[in-house]
């Protein structure tokens, strides 16, 4: 009885916690390393951190600010310059339509 794709990630989730490797996992379930190692970076949350380090700061300053983070965190989390977050906090506000005077204040104060 074939598995199907839900069961083999799941297959593959389990073995790749018992300590088995990509090569091992392959052989088991019939799926090639490329996707195995796929499944495993999408459970760890690697896939993520290697989309984050793809965008460009401003995007991911973008992003921060969309998820509710405060400039400061967005400067410490990115490692980017006071002025530069202002100016894309500023940005932000200005795709969001929000009052930039308001923000220009936050942001300064």
């Amino acid at each position: 009885m074939a598995l199907t794709r839900s069961e083999k990630e799941k297959l593959v989730l389990e073995l790749y916690r018992q300590g088995k490797t990509i090569r091992e996992i392959a052989k088991i379930v019939h799926m090639s390393s490329g996707d195995i190692s796929s499944i495993i970076r999408r459970e760890t949350g690697e896939d993520e951190e290697q989309n984050r380090i793809r965008m460009s700061k401003a995007s991911q300053a973008l992003n921060l600010f969309e998820k509710g983070n405060t400039p400061v965190q967005v400067a410490i989390k990115l490692d980017i310059e006071t002025g530069e977050v202002d100016r894309l906090y500023m940005e932000y506000g200005k795709l969001k339509g929000l009052n930039i005077h308001f923000l220009t204040k936050s942001v300064n104060a």
